[in-house]
């Protein structure tokens, strides 16, 4: 079954929208996952000490969009707590920062939060975390993301690789619990997402 969920719709759409305009008018201590390891395993992604495995993945084939969600080995479909996404959008014709900023102006965090924003004028490398509420059948949570984009060839397009993690909750005590855990995990993930080299995306369909 496939596993779009609220975020990935966001992101799709953003992207979808802003793509029809247009047609119309080193942190040596961390270890990176490399384009050459990518190549040798495309389907398993190696981040914080975990793999994760491609289990879905799709294509807009006007656009030429393409999507691949990495989950953990145990994990999969919408009750996941872990979750990779690779993506590349070679019609994006926006600069990284409009796209983070279209992001963040959806952004679900507390007023004061602090949310940390890193850029390159060079290179057009933005890092950026942002906050999504949501809830199911079972519980709620909140879905901590932290997003690297960059220039997708040439400096035209984009393409991204997105850490989201869910922090479940069902009362007020457990969402303060929750959240203080995000806040004591929020610098290490994204050093580790800044620091990553973005692997090459998957042109495969799967579900």
């Amino acid at each position: 079954m496939k596993s779009i969920k609220t975020l990935a719709l966001l992101l799709a759409l953003i992207l979808t929208l802003t793509s029809t305009a247009y047609a119309k008018n080193t942190n040596s201590g961390i270890k990176k996952t490399t384009a050459e390891q990518s190549a040798t395993q495309p389907h398993q992604i190696m981040f914080d000490g975990i793999i994760y495995t491609l289990k879905y993945s799709t294509n807009q084939t006007r656009s030429g969009e393409y999507m691949n969600e990495y989950y953990k080995s145990n994990e999969k479909g919408s009750d996941w707590t872990e979750l990779i996404t690779v993506s590349e959008f070679p019609n994006y014709p926006n600069k990284t920062m409009d796209y983070a900023e279209s992001i963040l102006s959806r952004d679900s965090s507390p007023n004061n939060y602090d949310r940390p924003l890193v850029s390159n004028s060079r290179t057009e490398k933005v890092t950026f975390v942002f906050l999504l509420i949501g809830k199911t059948d079972e519980y709620k949570y909140i879905e901590f993301n932290v997003m690297q984009a960059l220039p997708y060839k040439n400096y035209k397009g984009l393409k991204t690789i997105l850490y989201t993690k869910r922090y479940k909750y069902t009362t007020r005590e457990e969402y303060q619990t929750a959240f203080n855990q995000m806040e004591t995990d929020k610098q290490r993930y994204f050093n580790l997402i800044k620091e990553m080299e973005i692997p090459a995306v998957v042109h495969e369909n799967i579900e």
